[in-house]
């Protein structure tokens, strides 16, 4: 069983890739999941940056490699 790994993703990268790579992971399109960010801002007074930043730093990086195949 091949083991998958959530990565930030470049060809659906907006800002830094975090929500394209969860998207991808869980096999929807980036563009909703991105809506209900921002949808999800207002009501958490942006609080949701701070875990979105956390991600975008320990969530492995899509290599350009992986990216081109």
């Amino acid at each position: 069983m091949e083991k998958k790994f959530t990565k930030t993703n470049y060809s659906d990268k907006v800002l830094l890739g975090v929500l394209g790579g969860i998207a991808r992971y869980f096999g929807i399109k980036p563009i909703i999941l991105r809506i209900l960010f921002v949808i999800g801002l207002i009501p958490t007074s942006f609080l949701l940056i701070i875990p979105y930043t956390i991600l975008s730093y320990f969530m492995p990086r899509e290599q350009w490699e992986e990216h081109s195949q």
